[in-house]
């Protein structure tokens, strides 16, 4: 079978970005080698996001890179073999890892390669991640979107078309990593990636950033947590300089389309629906239901309409940026990055990254849209990790904390507490 193999070739960003269309999996031109569906979605990375080649699999022991010559991950005289052994890293919650779906991505993936250890790594909502150890002790992740990696209860019903509508599936992804790499925003490299048989569905394998998350850097006060918060906000700032005229998500509106409805009033309906249920559910949303709809009706009211909107990632905390070896931010989680107020970004990173937002401010914001915002993400932050536990999604103790501090934000916010 022919595959996209490794290499220094300047259209690699582009062929994403024309993989990730609507229109390419149908359109044999887009595809420069087969009509295949598969082979046709899949891609190849030889060159890291912002700096220089790096392995793609990085030997722990500092071994040199493994590209396409000799015994390399790309080699194929070898015949497949089997995982050894599978870690679950949540066993206690029932996870259920499928073990052999994640065998035969890294069969395509990496053909002839030993699989020694599959770990399903903890933490994410709307897909599989996997950590993949071949029998040299080198790494991979495994990214897999499918229903039934997907624990909320409501997944795929959303209007896509909305740039606050459902962000998961494979396309999103792909489209998302060309822009922000194109915006000098550092992200894991893709090795591999393949569209499934439904319409969100797919696969990918990406470089193991095993450096820890940004998160646990900065709770341990270390200099190099300091460090990469001033560089990731750097980029972000190169980020938010891109632009488009509508809102929407990357794919979307780099496809032409986008959402139609004006950024403050998606955001304000959204925000209405999400009190909506918090009401129905949390009695101290309930007794104030009706304060907190007239603030949030005044301060839409002060709103105008833009024309032009920033790149943003949309949920970009400290969770959401690994460190590499270099000590450099990585972002992840970039599948719902979209064209949109930058005030909703600066929203969320302030309240995700506490003190350290700091490094982030900007004069340049709308302060009244900013503060519409703030109090629609408070109470998208309650009703978003309630529809969570309405499903099985095993981290139950730490949604609940969300909701509780939430609540108290949109009290303190519109001036009950």
């Amino acid at each position: 079978m022919h595959r996209w193999r490794r290499r220094d070739t300047k259209p690699v960003i582009d062929e994403m970005i024309a993989f990730a269309s609507p229109n390419a999996l149908s359109n044999s031109a887009s595809c420069p080698a087969t009509t295949s569906r598969t082979v046709c979605s899949r891609i190849m990375l030889g060159v890291s996001p912002t700096r220089d080649p790096q392995p793609a699999f990085r030997d722990r022991g500092g071994a040199e890179p493994r590209g396409s010559n000799g015994g390399g991950p790309f080699a194929s005289t070898r015949p497949r073999l089997r995982a050894r052994r599978l870690i679950v890293a949540n066993s206690e919650a029932g996870a259920d890892y499928r073990l052999h779906e994640v065998e035969e991505v890294i069969g395509e993936a990496l053909p002839g390669e030993v699989v020694r250890d599959v770990l399903r790594l903890t933490g994410g909502s709307k897909k599989g991640v996997y950590r993949v150890t071949l029998d040299d002790f080198s790494t991979a992740v495994v990214y897999r979107w499918h229903r039934d990696e997907n624990y909320w209860p409501d997944a795929g019903s959303a209007d896509t078309e909305l740039a606050l509508g459902d962000a998961s599936g494979l396309h999103l992804f792909l489209a998302s990593h060309a822009e922000l790499h194109r915006a000098g925003v550092r992200v894991p490299r893709v090795l591999c990636a393949s569209d499934g048989s439904e319409a969100h569905d797919g696969w990918a394998v990406i470089e193991d950033v095993s450096g820890g998350t940004l998160e646990t850097t900065l709770a341990q006060t270390s200099p190099v947590g300091n460090r990469a918060t001033r560089q990731l906000a750097r980029q972000v700032e190169g980020m938010h300089a891109v632009v488009g005229e509508r809102p929407g998500k990357v794919r979307h509106v780099r496809d032409g389309g986008g959402s139609s409805v004006a950024s403050h009033l998606e955001v304000f309906e959204r925000a209405q629906r999400d009190l909506a249920e918090a009401s129905h559910r949390i009695d101290a949303i309930d007794s104030e239901q009706s304060k907190i709809s007239d603030t949030l009706a005044d301060r839409v009211s002060e709103i105008r309409p833009r024309a032009r909107f920033s790149l943003i990632h949309g949920e970009l905390g400290p969770d959401h940026v690994l460190l590499a070896a270099d000590g450099e931010p990585v972002v992840i989680d970039i599948e719902g990055a979209m064209f949109f107020d930058v005030e909703w970004e600066h929203a969320f990173v302030e309240l995700r990254f506490g003190g350290n937002y700091r490094h982030f401010a900007s004069d340049d914001l709308d302060s009244e849209r900013l503060r519409l915002y703030r109090l629609c993400m408070y109470l998208s932050l309650v009703a978003g990790p309630l529809r969570l536990l309405d499903g099985d999604f095993p981290h139950r103790e730490a949604m609940q904390r969300i909701i509780d501090a939430n609540v108290g934000r949109v009290l303190v916010d519109v001036g009950l507490r």
